[in-house]
């Protein structure tokens, strides 16, 4: 009889136990979706697209397509015997790889050339480069005629996004090496025309790369453009371009809009997050439980651990309230903070949002069941995105009025005193700093020198000091000399 009674009593706890359980459930989820559909409300009030289908352009014809040409097409599915995947600098054994034009300083194709082929003769150095880069004569015409399609579509898993193969990456980046050790050759030996013609391959190269708005694209498109600029600017320090050719590079520069692609691709990302999101909870929890752990390098797929039994048993509403975070997060703070049309970044706003990420952090509870996937997936580096990319936009600013200046300085044969003398002869009008909205600091420096620089993240006038090893620190600066460079580390 007791034994009666006590199993009707176990049973009417473990159904009080389950029924509990479940309205928790319902409520979690309940509260999710409301919040969700709050935020998508907000959202698309605003005018934003928030899935992947929506933002993707249509497909288009395989002959129009730069990745469908045959040699970025055999890069995939990551086919290691690619042929681009050859087109590098490849020092010899036990040589160092030299720096290139990216740093304010002059390539030292001496360093090159001895790191290339292993004779060190200045007066030899262009030829000898240019020599050892002649066997990719053939991939680099092959590649410039492959980008002279209009458009470059790049295979996207719009199923599962994080999986999507982006072989081309590493390619582009070594192909842009190739091209600017190429320009800086050719200048050096007073071919001015193919340093330029180089300097254009690597734009559209970088215009390639980003063409499907992917934040990785994003990213590899500054980088590759930085490398092309940075040896741009040697032959400014030498004073190797003609006036024609400043003048090209101008209109280059201005079909150039950092900031309105790093918005788009913002979009791209908060898309790809919002589909992954919507997966099945188990394939999100493989997305967890492949990652190595510190005692094995392989894989883990197929364990049952607690973080993947977490992340299976998750309610549905704690994923609706990571989306809604996730999203709102990036429209505040990584969208709304740059502003391509007034070409202006809000550093404050980025700063607000890093202490309003870093607190959410600290309450490890909050975190694991409403905003785990939103800090781990898409939170972790947006502001050394966002300051890149603002110090590359500042970059082109700089590039456009320096070009402006070298004309100025080609015509009457000095420099002016202010940038308003180029104006409107060489420049619509004079860019502004995108941090503060202020004219860019100009300081001439005798008659042919000067010193071009913004405040930079920290918005304020370090005096044109250069901090190194900190990017949201010190001046952005462009100046006529590398000695005119003043660094901190």
């Amino acid at each position: 009889m007791k034994s009666k009674k006590w199993l009707f009593r176990s049973g009417i706890v473990l159904l009080a136990f389950i029924v509990l359980i479940a309205l928790f459930y319902a409520e979690e989820d309940w509260r999710g979706a409301r919040e969700w559909a709050r935020v998508e409300k907000e959202l698309r009030a605003k005018g934003e697209r928030l899935t992947l289908d929506e933002l993707l352009p249509p497909p288009v014809p395989d002959e129009q397509n730069v990745a469908a040409a045959p040699i970025f097409k055999e890069l995939f599915p990551d086919n290691k015997d690619a042929r681009l995947l050859k087109l590098k600098l490849t020092p010899l054994p036990g040589k160092k790889m030299p720096s290139l034009a990216t740093d304010n300083r002059d390539v030292d194709l001496t360093a090159w050339q001895e790191a290339l082929t292993g004779v060190r003769n200045e007066k030899t150095a262009a030829q000898d480069i240019l020599k050892y880069l002649s066997q990719y004569d053939s991939l680099t015409e092959e590649l410039r005629v492959a980008l002279d399609r209009p458009y470059a579509q790049w295979p996207f898993n719009k199923k599962d996004p994080y999986a999507t193969q982006v072989p081309h990456v590493g390619v582009v980046l070594n192909t842009a090496k190739v091209l600017a050790l190429s320009a800086g050759a050719e200048q050096k030996i007073g071919n001015s025309d193919k340093a330029l013609h180089d300097l254009k391959l690597i734009f559209r190269l970088c215009d390639s790369a980003c063409s499907n708005r992917t934040l990785i694209g994003h990213l590899v498109a500054l980088v590759t453009d930085s490398i092309g600029l940075g040896m741009f600017q040697t032959g400014l320090f030498e004073h190797s371009w003609s006036d024609t050719q400043l003048a090209e590079v101008q209109t280059l520069l201005h079909n150039k809009t950092p900031l309105l692609t790093y918005q788009e691709s913002f979009r791209i990302e908060r898309a790809s997050f919002n589909q992954y999101t919507r997966l099945p909870s188990e394939e999100q929890a493989n997305l967890f439980s492949s990652i190595p752990d510190e005692s094995n390098t392989k894989p883990q797929t197929n364990v049952i651990s607690f973080p993947y039994l977490f992340l299976r048993l998750r309610p549905q509403g704690w994923t609706d309230f990571d989306r809604a975070f996730g999203n709102e997060t990036i429209q505040k703070y990584y969208i709304a903070a740059i502003d391509p049309k007034n070409h202006r970044v809000f550093p404050s706003m980025i700063r607000a949002e890093n202490h309003l990420v870093a607190d959410s952090r600290r309450n490890l509870l909050l975190t694991a069941c409403y905003r785990l996937y939103s800090t781990i997936l898409i939170l972790p580096a947006l502001d050394g995105i966002v300051i890149r990319t603002s110090q590359y936009q500042t970059l082109l600013s700089e590039a456009d009025i320096v070009c402006a200046l070298e004309r100025y300085r080609l015509k009457y044969h000095t420099l002016p005193d202010s940038l308003q003398a180029l104006v409107p002869a060489y420049l619509d009008s004079v860019p502004h700093d995108i941090i503060n909205g202020q004219p860019l600091i100009y300081k001439r420096v005798g008659e042919q020198d000067f010193i071009l620089y913004s405040v930079g993240w920290n918005e304020k006038d370090d005096g044109g000091v250069v901090n190194k090893k900190h990017k949201d620190q010190g001046d952005w600066v462009w100046a006529s000399k590398p000695e005119l460079y003043h660094t901190v580390e």
